[in-house]
C-alpha cells in the first residue's frame, strides 16, 4: 500500500505527529522498532507551547488529568531560598508546565492515535534500507510513500540513509538523575507540591521538579559522584549539598546521563523530513528536547505536503534552544557559584514586571513554536 507519508519512529514525536496528519486525513503509518513503550521516565516536562499544541488536535485533557500542575520555581543557594519564577502570566490557556513521565505521554499518544487511525501504529518493524519512496524492515516487509518522516530520534536510521550529517559532539559534563516518594513534608525540596526547586551548589546544580502519584525526580551533576553510585550514595551526596534527607524515601529509577549537542545539516532532503531527536539533539537541562519535536511535528502537519519553509524555521528554532540548554550548562557548572547567585538573586528580584516575565518565557520555551 502506498501511502502519503511514512513516520519512521513511534516515539513522543511520531506519536503527536500522526495524530496531527490524522486529523487532516493524510494517508500514514507509523513504523516502530520497539514492540512496547519504554517504561523509563525519561523526560518528563510538558511546557505551554506543547500543551496549546495537544490542546489544538484535542489531546490536551488526558495529560492535564495524568500530570502533575507545576506553577514556578524557586532558586536556593546554601540551603537557602533567594528568588521564584511565577508562570501565572505566561500563556492564557495554560500558565504552568506539566510533568509526566515520558513512558506516560506516549501511551496516552499511541491510545489517541489507534482511536483516531486504528491500525496505522506498526510495532517490531526496524528499517534497514531506503530506496527512493520505499522503505525496506528487517522483517522482509516493504512500505512506500510521497514523504519518509525520521522521527526515530539520536541514532536515526532514516537520517543515515538519506545521507544527512548529523555535526555536533558530547559536554564534558556529566548527571545523574532519579525518581523518589515524596513524603517529606518539612524540606525545601518538599516545600511545596506544585514548585520546581533549583539549588545552586559549590559541587554543581541540584534540580528537583514534583511528579505525579507523590513522587520527585531529582537531578545532580554528578561531580564526586560515580555514574553506577547507589540510590544509597546518591541520597547521601544530596543531603551534603542541599540537606534534604532522601533516606527514607523509595527510589523507583536512578540513571547517569550525559549531554550533547547535534544539529542535523538539513531537515528535508529530497523525500526525506527529520523532526524531533532525529533532526536535533540538546542537553536535556531544561527539559525541552521532546517538546522541541512536538513544535517540529506540529509544523510539518500544518505545511504537510509543501515544505518549503519548515527546514529553515525549524533549525532557526533548534539554534535558539540550544542556545538556552547552553545557557542552563553554564548555571549547572559547580564555577563561579557566588557570582552565578548573586546575578540570579538580583535578576529574578528585579523590579520589572516585564524581565520577570521574559525570564519564565525563558524557562518554559516561548519563542520557540
Amino acid at each position: 500500500m502506498h501511502v502519503d507519508a511514512l513516520i519512521i519512529g513511534g516515539g513522543p514525536t511520531g506519536l503527536f505527529l500522526g495524530c496531527a496528519l490524522a486529523a487532516r486525513g493524510i494517508r500514514f503509518r507509523v513504523l516502530e522498532k520497539r514492540l512496547k513503550t519504554v517504561e523509563h521516565s525519561r523526560s518528563i516536562g510538558i511546557h505551554p507551547p506543547s500543551l496549546e499544541a495537544f490542546d489544538d488536535l484535542d489531546l490536551v485533557k488526558p495529560i492535564l488529568a495524568a500530570g502533575h500542575q507545576l506553577n514556578h520555581g524557586v532558586m536556593h543557594h546554601n540551603h537557602r531560598p533567594l528568588a521564584g519564577i511565577d508562570f501565572s502570566g505566561i500563556n492564557r490557556r495554560f500558565p504552568f508546565v506539566i510533568t509526566l513521565p515520558q513512558s506516560q505521554t506516549e501511551t496516552i499518544l499511541a491510545q489517541a492515535l489507534e482511536q483516531r487511525a486504528p491500525g496505522v501504529l506498526l510495532r517490531g518493524r526496524e528499517v534497514t534500507h531506503l530506496s527512493g519512496n520505499e522503505i525496506h524492515c528487517q522483517n522482509g516487509e516493504r512500505y512506500s510513500a510521497e514523504w519518509i518522516i525520521g522521527c526515530d530520534g539520536k541514532h536515526s536510521q532514516v537520517r543515515k540513509l538519506a545521507g544527512i550529517a548529523f555535526p555536533g559532539a558530547p559536554y564534558p559534563e556529566e548527571f545523574i538523575m532519579g525518581d523518589f516518594s515524596h513524603t517529606t513534608e518539612n524540606s525545601s525540596i518538599a516545600s511545596k507540591r506544585d514548585s520546581a526547586n533549583i539549588h545552586l551548589c559549590e559541587q554543581g546544580l541540584v534540580e528537583s521538579f514534583p511528579l505525579p502519584n507523590q513522587r520527585r525526580r531529582i537531578v545532580a551533576y554528578r561531580a564526586n559522584l560515580e555514574a553506577d553510585a547507589s540510590a544509597e550514595t546518591f541520597c547521601e551526596e544530596i543531603q551534603k549539598r542541599i540537606g534534604v534527607d532522601l533516606s527514607q524515601e523509595e527510589n523507583f529509577m536512578l540513571s547517569a546521563f550525559t549531554v550533547e549537542r547535534y544539529l542535523a545539516d538539513t531537515f528535508v532532503k529530497n523525500n526525506v523530513l527529520l523532526a524531533g531527536d532525529a533532526a536535533h539533539v540538546l542537553s536535556p537541562i531544561g527539559g525541552q528536547g521532546m517538546n522541541l519535536g512536538w513544535l517540529d511535528a506540529m509544523t510539518l502537519a500544518k505545511e504537510f505536503p509543501d515544505f518549503k519553509t519548515y527546514a529553515q524555521r525549524r533549525r532557526i528554532c533548534a539554534r535558539k534552544a540550544i542556545k538556552r540548554a547552553e545557557t542552563n550548562m553554564f548555571i549547572a557548572r559547580p564555577t563561579a557559584i557566588r557570582l552565578k547567585v548573586a546575578v540570579t538573586s538580583c535578576a529574578l528580584r528585579f523590579p520589572s514586571a516585564w524581565l520577570r516575565r521574559r525570564m519564565a518565557e525563558q524557562f518554559t520555551m516561548r519563542g520557540l513554536e
